[in-house]
């Protein structure tokens, strides 16, 4: 599916429209909101990587939630959700610039799809739910909210999980049948655990055409099963009036799957990993509403069957360092991912050179509200060893999305 420049131009990036409650004659416990939404980025490599080059690419949502007995106290309180997506645009790492992490996390596979597709039931007070349907893990497990800012994927789904088990597991932009079970303290503690389908993709070799519409789901013994346990506090007390709530998350992540030896070939039973997360507001000027925060995750998996046995990603988020502007928030962040030592020894044993070793990405990124309907967000990503070897020189991306709002 093709679109012109001038299509990209004037739908911006971001169109929210929230719909009204429905009536409540119709619909005595029930509230609909249906959110519509579209991103576009243009996205080029100045130098380095694979060629020069510019791609012009989009991402458009449809989100419809439902929630049924918000004010009840006796009953339990029901969510569902139902979505559809839209990519289109090429890959600017495929095409220019050969890096593994993902410099933009909208490249997926051009198609109109169903996405989300859940139903989700909260019990004892809201200290307890179930969530089971068609299900993103990267929208509940392992991701800092201050990460959200920057563009490059590592920052999102991190690279220790979607790079170490099947097609990336349940992630943007192919949702997996899952259920999600959930537990919160009155103390800000939570814990949580979730099952899914082994490979949301429904073909070993990746092949987005098999599952493009996100209507194929299938399990089976040979795709095994991906599952995730999170156990983590976070401080939203509004009273403290912060951009940055104070959050530890520590977790793990399991695959079923059998996974080869990177130097015997044998096969493993599975794939593991673990990981941690911390975000802290370190200092707040509260007369100007100014606010820094400092983020930070780190993950670990096996080196004789991993891609990856160590990544890392951190930063800082500076909301409104500028007084005149309003909601502007700039940051800057590093990313981290150590190819294993067994697929070194396995590439030094045949003779490839050079090796696999690492990449590394910096990201200077910041969202600007140029009126009150425009944000503005420039990007600049410096990626050192794309494609995680010193084959390709070390690559300058730049990049911009707005945002329209009404």
């Amino acid at each position: 599916m093709k679109y012109s420049p001038l299509f990209i131009l004037i739908t911006g990036i971001t169109i929210p429209v929230d719909a009204a409650v429905l009536s409540k004659n119709n619909m005595p416990s029930g509230e609909f909101n249906l959110t519509l939404n579209y991103t576009s980025e243009t996205m080029a490599n100045v130098s380095g990587g694979l060629k020069r080059g510019t791609i012009l690419s989009g991402m458009g949502n449809v989100v419809l939630d439902y929630v049924a007995n918000k004010s009840s106290e006796d009953l339990p309180r029901l969510f569902l959700r139902a979505s559809g997506m839209l990519l289109h645009g090429e890959s600017p790492s495929g095409k220019y610039i050969g890096d593994e992490l993902a410099a933009s996390n909208i490249d997926g596979y051009d198609s109109i799809r169903l996405y989300e597709l859940w139903l989700q039931l909260s019990f004892w007070n809201g200290h307890g739910s179930l969530r089971f349907g068609s299900l993103l893990a990267d929208a509940e497990f392992a991701f800092t909210d201050l990460g959200g800012l920057f563009l490059n994927s590592a920052f999102g789904w991190p690279t220790f999980i979607s790079a170490n088990t099947v097609n990336t597991g349940p992630a943007f932009f192919v949702t997996a049948p899952g259920i999600r079970f959930r537990l919160e303290s009155t103390k800000s503690w939570y814990l949580q655990g979730g099952i899914y389908d082994g490979d949301s993709f429904d073909d070993p070799a990746g092949d987005g055409s098999t599952n493009a519409y996100g209507v194929h789901w299938q399990i089976t013994p040979q795709q095994g099963y991906f599952s995730m346990f999170e156990m983590g506090h976070t401080n939203t007390q509004t009273s403290q009036n912060t951009a940055v709530p104070s959050l530890f998350k520590l977790g793990g992540w399991f695959h079923s799957a059998p996974f080869d030896d990177h130097l015997t070939g044998e096969s493993h039973h599975g794939n593991y990993g673990l990981f941690l997360a911390l975000e802290k507001s370190i200092w707040r000027n509260s007369h100007k509403e100014q606010e820094l925060g400092l983020f930070f995750r780190s993950g670990l998996a096996p080196k004789d069957r991993s891609r990856y046995e160590l990544a890392i990603d951190g930063g800082f988020n500076f909301f409104n360092p500028f007084t005149k502007m309003e909601g502007d928030v700039v940051g800057a962040g590093i990313t981290f991912a150590k190819v294993s030592d067994h697929i070194r020894q396995a590439e030094e044993q045949v003779g490839i050179l050079p090796v696999s070793d690492y990449e590394l990405v910096f990201e200077v990124t910041g969202q600007f509200p140029a009126t009150p309907w425009l944000t503005l967000q420039p990007n600049v990503q410096w990626i050192h060893h794309p494609g995680s070897s010193s084959a390709l020189s070390n690559a300058l991306v730049v990049s911009i999305r707005s945002t329209f709002t009404f």
